[in-house]
């Protein structure tokens, strides 16, 4: 019987990572996580157009810097700040109470809405309904 020969843990890298250089946050590109997204306004509270509309957006601000998308206009693809207490369910006690405010941006027939920490932008509600906050 023939021993199996191991593979070898390849090092190469399939995504060039930027020259550390110290920059602003806001010099950088948003980063989208999911991990804090509530079901009862998750994806599955959206049809079918408005989460092509959801997709279309996330892909329109990821090619954005910080800065250019907290300059944009909020009816275009720009965010608005939702004070935490304009919300109309509670928020998930991950989320600590320093976050007075959310930043929420348009999509077709919705609204997303969330929270900025460094880099990221932590996803909570997707909007289907524009029943999370009085509009």
């Amino acid at each position: 019987m023939a021993k199996s020969k191991k593979q070898k843990v390849s090092s190469v890298k399939y995504i060039k990572e930027p020259k550390s250089e110290v920059r602003s946050p806001d010099a950088l590109h948003p980063v989208f996580s999911f991990r804090f997204l509530r079901t009862d306004y998750g994806v599955a509270s959206c049809n079918a157009e408005q989460l092509s509309g959801f997709i279309k957006q996330l892909n329109l601000v990821s090619q954005l810097t910080w800065g250019i998308w907290k300059m944009s206009p909020r009816t275009g693809v720009g965010p608005e700040k939702i004070a935490r207490e304009s919300l109309n369910v509670a928020v998930p006690t991950q989320i600590s109470d320093d976050i007075e405010f959310f930043l929420c941006f348009r999509f077709h027939n919705g609204r997303c809405l969330g929270y900025r920490d460094g880099v990221t932008f932590y996803i909570v509600w997707i909007d289907g309904s524009f029943k999370l906050y009085n509009h």
